[in-house]
């Protein structure tokens, strides 16, 4: 759940870039959808972290228009995006706020020249969570469910996912 509310977030401060010049989390560690958790010398990186860490190539790039059309789960868009370009590569982050089902997401490239597309997820149960016990039960994975056509990049996006995709030119 957090990492779905971390999603919502940063695509919402990519889509209002032109207004949020700078956006701050006021605790990091140890605290409600917390970032870093500790106990005693120990130390855990949340689902939190990790929607963080895929969505660190939007930082300091240039924001690039996105169409976005997609049903809807618990009342709201199920596809929540961003798409970035910085130094000739386009970077795109989506978010599957839909709990129980698949999402089948294209990007259209335009005439960006495709080279190589990677792409990395963080998904699982909406209630999966890192535990001291067990710190990497949430972990970003490469992702490989995508397809490259001439519409764009197709990405079956599972369950509760996030999903950042690299494309470079």
């Amino acid at each position: 759940r957090d990492a779905m509310v971390a999603a919502i977030n940063l695509n919402l401060f990519n889509k209002n870039c032109d207004r949020v010049v700078m956006a701050n989390l006021a605790q990091m560690v140890n605290v409600l959808q917390a970032v870093i958790l500790t106990d005693g010398d120990q130390m855990l990186l949340t689902p939190t972290y990790h929607v963080f860490d895929l969505y660190k190539a939007h930082h300091d790039a240039t924001l690039l228009p996105r169409e976005l059309e997609c049903g809807e789960a618990g009342g709201m868009e199920s596809i929540t995006a961003s798409a970035s370009i910085k130094d000739g590569v386009v970077t795109v982050t989506a978010a599957n706020l839909d709990c129980d089902n698949a999402q089948r997401v294209t990007v259209e490239i335009g005439s960006f020249d495709v080279k190589n597309v990677t792409a990395r997820i963080l998904t699982g149960d909406i209630h999966d969570k890192n535990t001291f016990e067990d710190q990497e039960n949430v972990k970003i994975a490469d992702f490989t469910d995508f397809t490259v056509t001439e519409e764009g990049i197709v990405l079956n996006l599972p369950a509760c996912a996030v999903v950042e995709v690299t494309i470079n030119g």
